[in-house]
């Protein structure tokens, strides 16, 4: 079970946000883009004229399996300074 806080949810978001507007501002500012597929995955990276990569393409599922990951590491970063305790314990203790 997953808890976030909605100051977390909201910090991944506003930082998936931003680095979104970002690749959008760098599109608009490439004239000849070209979508050029890898041998070796299904991520497709946008470039400019010069060939240099300005964005990446991927599958939705990808994606949202990054956003998932995101979320998690935010959750592992808010909940850093609490105590823990042994494994043994804690499956005595929902056992």
């Amino acid at each position: 079970m997953r808890v976030l806080t909605e100051d977390c949810r909201a910090s991944a978001s506003l930082a998936v946000f931003e680095e979104t507007r970002s690749v959008a501002s760098d599109l608009e500012s490439v004239t000849h883009a070209a979508i050029v597929p890898s041998v070796s995955d299904p991520v497709k990276y946008i470039t400019d004229d010069r060939g240099e990569r300005t964005a990446v393409v991927l599958p939705i599922s990808d994606y949202e399996k990054l956003l998932e990951d995101l979320e998690d590491l935010a959750v592992v970063a808010e909940r850093r300074g609490e105590a823990t305790i042994p494994h043994e314990q804690f499956v005595s203790e929902i056992g």
